[in-house]
Protein backbone atom coordinates (compact mmCIF):
# COMPACT_ATOMS: atom_id res chain seq x y z
CA UNK A 1 0.00 0.00 0.00
CA UNK A 2 1.10 3.56 -0.66
CA UNK A 3 0.11 7.04 0.29
CA UNK A 4 0.54 10.02 -2.03
CA UNK A 5 1.04 13.61 -0.88
CA UNK A 6 0.15 16.47 -3.24
CA UNK A 7 2.86 19.12 -3.55
CA UNK A 8 2.04 20.81 -6.86
CA UNK A 9 1.03 24.46 -7.11
CA UNK A 10 -2.27 24.22 -8.99
CA UNK A 11 -3.55 27.37 -10.73
CA UNK A 12 -7.00 28.85 -10.07
CA UNK A 13 -9.30 28.69 -7.06
CA UNK A 14 -8.19 25.21 -6.00
CA UNK A 15 -4.60 26.45 -6.16
CA UNK A 16 -5.45 29.23 -3.72
CA UNK A 17 -6.99 26.69 -1.36
CA UNK A 18 -3.88 24.48 -1.66
CA UNK A 19 -1.53 27.40 -0.97
CA UNK A 20 -3.64 28.43 2.02
CA UNK A 21 -3.51 24.86 3.37
CA UNK A 22 0.27 24.77 3.00
CA UNK A 23 0.58 28.16 4.70
CA UNK A 24 -1.62 27.10 7.65
CA UNK A 25 0.16 23.81 8.19
CA UNK A 26 3.68 25.07 7.50
CA UNK A 27 4.48 22.26 5.09
CA UNK A 28 4.72 21.38 1.41
CA UNK A 29 1.56 19.24 1.17
CA UNK A 30 -2.05 20.26 0.64
CA UNK A 31 -3.72 16.89 0.03
CA UNK A 32 -3.14 13.16 0.46
CA UNK A 33 -4.52 9.92 -1.02
CA UNK A 34 -4.27 6.30 0.10
CA UNK A 35 -3.30 4.13 -2.87
CA UNK A 36 -4.29 0.47 -2.78
CA UNK A 37 -2.40 -2.30 -4.57
CA UNK A 38 -5.08 -2.40 -7.31
CA UNK A 39 -4.27 1.25 -8.16
CA UNK A 40 -7.40 2.77 -6.66
CA UNK A 41 -6.87 5.96 -4.67
CA UNK A 42 -9.00 6.82 -1.67
CA UNK A 43 -9.52 10.12 0.11
CA UNK A 44 -11.93 12.95 0.82
CA UNK A 45 -11.90 15.63 -1.86
CA UNK A 46 -13.60 18.99 -2.20
CA UNK A 47 -13.51 18.64 -5.99
CA UNK A 48 -15.16 15.23 -5.92
CA UNK A 49 -17.79 16.13 -3.32
CA UNK A 50 -16.52 14.03 -0.44
CA UNK A 51 -15.16 10.57 0.29
CA UNK A 52 -14.50 8.45 -2.78
CA UNK A 53 -12.31 5.97 -4.63
CA UNK A 54 -10.72 7.25 -7.85
CA UNK A 55 -8.03 6.46 -10.42
CA UNK A 56 -5.34 9.16 -10.37
CA UNK A 57 -2.15 9.73 -12.36
CA UNK A 58 0.42 10.26 -9.61
CA UNK A 59 2.97 12.22 -11.66
CA UNK A 60 6.21 12.56 -9.63
CA UNK A 61 6.35 16.31 -10.28
CA UNK A 62 3.04 16.71 -8.43
CA UNK A 63 3.14 13.99 -5.76
CA UNK A 64 5.50 12.51 -3.17
CA UNK A 65 4.68 8.87 -2.51
CA UNK A 66 5.49 6.72 0.50
CA UNK A 67 5.44 2.92 0.67
CA UNK A 68 3.74 1.76 3.85
CA UNK A 69 3.62 -1.69 5.36
CA UNK A 70 0.05 -2.23 6.44
CA UNK A 71 -2.89 -4.47 6.91
CA UNK A 72 -4.32 -3.30 3.60
CA UNK A 73 -7.50 -5.33 4.05
CA UNK A 74 -8.27 -3.59 7.36
CA UNK A 75 -7.70 -0.16 5.83
CA UNK A 76 -9.80 -1.09 2.78
CA UNK A 77 -12.71 -2.30 4.94
CA UNK A 78 -12.75 1.04 6.75
CA UNK A 79 -12.59 2.95 3.45
CA UNK A 80 -15.46 0.93 2.00
CA UNK A 81 -17.59 1.82 5.05
CA UNK A 82 -16.88 5.55 4.75
CA UNK A 83 -17.24 5.88 0.96
CA UNK A 84 -19.90 8.45 0.11
CA UNK A 85 -19.53 10.58 3.24
CA UNK A 86 -19.44 14.34 2.72
CA UNK A 87 -16.39 16.61 2.83
CA UNK A 88 -15.71 18.23 6.21
CA UNK A 89 -15.38 21.96 5.47
CA UNK A 90 -15.67 22.85 9.16
CA UNK A 91 -13.01 20.26 9.96
CA UNK A 92 -10.35 22.00 7.92
CA UNK A 93 -11.15 25.21 9.81
CA UNK A 94 -9.97 23.42 12.98
CA UNK A 95 -6.41 24.32 12.01
CA UNK A 96 -7.39 27.98 12.53
CA UNK A 97 -10.19 27.53 15.08
CA UNK A 98 -9.30 24.48 17.20
CA UNK A 99 -12.60 24.67 19.08
CA UNK A 100 -14.58 23.83 15.91
CA UNK A 101 -16.60 20.69 16.55
CA UNK A 102 -15.45 17.37 15.13
CA UNK A 103 -17.89 15.72 12.71
CA UNK A 104 -18.65 12.01 13.03
CA UNK A 105 -19.98 11.78 9.46
CA UNK A 106 -17.78 14.16 7.42
CA UNK A 107 -14.08 13.93 6.59
CA UNK A 108 -11.18 15.87 5.09
CA UNK A 109 -8.32 14.14 3.27
CA UNK A 110 -5.66 13.65 5.93
CA UNK A 111 -8.25 12.95 8.59
CA UNK A 112 -9.76 10.00 6.73
CA UNK A 113 -6.37 8.71 5.57
CA UNK A 114 -5.11 8.85 9.16
CA UNK A 115 -8.23 7.08 10.47
CA UNK A 116 -7.83 4.31 7.87
CA UNK A 117 -4.15 3.89 8.75
CA UNK A 118 -5.02 3.81 12.44
CA UNK A 119 -7.51 1.00 11.73
CA UNK A 120 -4.73 -0.81 9.87
CA UNK A 121 -2.31 -0.37 12.78
CA UNK A 122 0.14 1.84 10.87
CA UNK A 123 -0.42 5.12 12.73
CA UNK A 124 -0.77 5.23 16.51
CA UNK A 125 -4.10 6.40 17.90
CA UNK A 126 -2.29 8.82 20.22
CA UNK A 127 -3.10 11.72 17.86
CA UNK A 128 -6.79 12.03 16.96
CA UNK A 129 -7.28 11.80 13.19
CA UNK A 130 -9.18 15.10 13.06
CA UNK A 131 -6.01 16.92 14.21
CA UNK A 132 -3.75 15.55 11.46
CA UNK A 133 -2.98 17.61 8.35
CA UNK A 134 -1.18 16.19 5.26
CA UNK A 135 2.32 17.29 6.26
CA UNK A 136 1.93 15.93 9.80
CA UNK A 137 0.71 12.60 8.40
CA UNK A 138 3.76 12.47 6.11
CA UNK A 139 6.09 12.87 9.10
CA UNK A 140 4.15 10.44 11.28
CA UNK A 141 4.57 7.82 8.55
CA UNK A 142 8.28 8.57 8.08
CA UNK A 143 8.76 8.13 11.84
CA UNK A 144 6.81 4.84 11.63
CA UNK A 145 9.25 3.52 9.02
CA UNK A 146 7.60 4.44 5.69
CA UNK A 147 9.99 4.93 2.79
CA UNK A 148 9.83 7.07 -0.32
CA UNK A 149 8.52 5.05 -3.26
CA UNK A 150 10.53 4.70 -6.43
CA UNK A 151 8.09 5.89 -9.03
Amino acid sequence: MRIAFYKYHTPGVMGLFARFTRFLTGGPYSHCELVFSNGEAFSASIQDGGVRFKRIDFAPAKWDILEIASQQSRARAFCDEEKGCKYDFIGICRFIFPWAKESKTRWFCSEICTAALQKAGVVAKIIPAHLVHPTLLYWLLIMAGARRANV
